[in-house]
């Protein structure tokens, strides 16, 4: 996503010297979606955002924020929003 030529060979498919045809983002946010505390927590050291479900708590919630802005913090990162 970078804009550099690409070259793979995988159990699935395989591409050699592929690069986009258009300039790309300088920056593509990346959002995860979780439940469980270690997905949490790899969201705040490695995202840009969270997806949560509208069917989940409020409690819930706050804890699932809780968990990603102490794990951002643990990795030296401002909070994901």
């Amino acid at each position: 996503m970078r804009g550099e030529e690409v070259t793979h060979a995988g159990t699935v498919f395989n591409i050699n010297e592929v690069k986009l045809d258009y300039k790309p983002r300088a920056h593509i946010p990346i959002f995860m979606a979780g439940r469980g505390d270690r997905s949490l927590e790899a969201c705040g050291e490695i995202a840009d955002g969270l997806i949560v479900s509208n069917m989940v708590t409020a409690s819930f919630s706050a804890k699932a924020v809780k968990v990603v802005h102490g794990a951002a913090r643990a990795a030296g990162r401002p909070p994901p929003e």
